[in-house]
């Protein structure tokens, strides 16, 4: 999503200065400062319609033009393509994250799914248009997501303890804050996102056997099989 943002901006870029067919510079909206007679603040951004259908607010230009008024002036005033670039890639291109490189089995595939929202918990698939409910198979709760998948359902209990006594150490020495045994949502979420993210306040030895334990747990749950 960051990469494919980052590709678009560029190529708006290019066909805001020319650099493309020209009837493709012909279908951009006009400037704010076009269509007002008043000074605003946002002058230099484009105008860009309402859109009423789902597919007209996915398109191409409709999105990328949002985000392009997103930008900081400075960007959008760049001399050059590359000047642009440099300082496009530095807002939306995140630097990689060891930690999900280092990881090369069938359960570390799913993990990296899930974080991003592309696995087989059907409230993914659901969301996909794949299919139309998003209840889990092994327990008919819903929806089947990812704080379903490691913290709720019932079929899972026994892997879950394992996960949770794997990870315990850590928390309790390293997360005080978060307590494994609190049922809040907002903890529950917490916690569901250091599984899938691992956390910043952890070293990167402590967030490799985090993410040892949730793929052993992946591994046993046998979702994915």
């Amino acid at each position: 999503m960051i990469r494919r943002k980052y590709f678009a901006l560029c190529h708006l870029y290019k066909i805001i200065h020319g650099a493309t067919p020209f009837y493709l510079k012909r279908i951009l909206p006009p400037y704010v400062h076009a269509v007002s007679r008043y000074p605003l603040r946002n002058m230099m951004d484009f105008s860009i319609p309402t859109a009423q259908k789902n597919y007209v607010r996915c398109s191409f230009f409709w999105h990328t033009l949002y985000a392009w008024n997103s930008l900081d002036i400075n960007i959008r005033q760049a001399t050059t393509l590359r000047q642009f670039k440099t300082m496009a890639k530095a807002i939306t291109c995140r630097k990689a994250n060891k930690l999900y490189h280092m990881f090369l089995s069938k359960s570390s595939v799913h993990h990296a799914r899930m974080r991003m929202g592309l696995s087989a918990l059907n409230s993914h698939r659901k969301a996909y248009h794949f299919i139309d409910h998003d209840s889990c198979p092994l327990c008919g709760m819903s929806p089947e997501n990812t704080l379903h998948f490691f913290l709720l359902c019932p079929h899972l209990a026994t892997y879950r303890n394992v996960l949770m006594r794997d990870i315990a150490v850590i928390f309790t020495s390293y997360l005080t804050d978060i307590d494994l045994h609190t049922n809040t949502l907002r903890t529950r979420n917490e916690v569901v996102s250091i599984l899938l993210y691992g956390s910043n306040l952890l070293s990167l030895d402590n967030n490799v056997l985090i993410f040892q334990a949730v793929n052993q747990f992946i591994l046993n749950s046998k979702r994915f099989d």
